[in-house]
């Protein structure tokens, strides 16, 4: 998470086999979980006209991004808090890490 003023102030990585992304197609094609090629595209240079990612299914990777949004900047999603979270400045006085002279990954 990037903020305007303050820089990076979250980190996390989202994958696409955690939020079933690809689930459908794997399936189709009896892909199973630790097999070769589940839940990514590798195909980036072919002659297909259809990307890689047809028909994958971001409904459950978008919820968690939102949700994780919600978390930092309240009301950045447009959709009401979830009921018994609290919200509000909280969020915003975290303290900011220091920044370091080079990237972090």
């Amino acid at each position: 998470m990037v903020h305007a003023e303050q820089g990076a102030i979250g980190t996390t990585i989202l994958s696409f086999a955690d939020h079933h992304t690809f689930a459908r197609r794997d399936a189709r094609l009896d892909i199973a979980p630790g097999g070769s090629g589940y839940s990514t595209f590798r195909d980036w240079h072919t002659q297909r006209s259809d990307p890689p990612w047809k028909g994958a299914d971001g409904a459950e990777l978008r919820q968690v991004i939102e949700q994780y949004a919600e978390v930092w900047f309240p009301g950045s999603t447009g959709r009401p808090p979830v009921p018994g979270r609290v919200v509000g400045p909280a969020a915003h006085t975290l303290p900011v890490p220091p920044r370091a002279g080079g990237r972090t990954h």
